[in-house]
């Protein structure tokens, strides 16, 4: 557990370190539209990056879309109801 937490700290600070990097020219250029997408995505890889460190159980996004499709697929097959 400890040595997770220091992995995840290290991650933490290398994904700052690029965040700095690639944000200054697009504060300095105010493009502000890009530089909202990309702090979202920074943000959202980074709680992703500590918490595959930190073994959490994550849901799989496959399950999600499977269901979806097989939801669609029976549609397709079976056509529209009323028909």
């Amino acid at each position: 557990m400890t040595i997770n937490i220091i992995w995840a700290f290290f991650a933490v600070i290398a994904i700052g370190i690029a965040y700095w990097l690639r944000s200054r020219p697009l504060v300095k250029n105010k493009q502000w539209r890009d530089f909202t997408a990309f702090s979202l995505f920074m943000l959202f890889a980074a709680a992703l990056s500590v918490a595959l460190i930190m073994e959490a159980s994550l849901p799989n996004p496959a399950d999600l879309l499977f269901r979806l499709s097989g939801f669609y697929i029976r549609w397709l097959l079976t056509g529209i109801p009323g028909e």
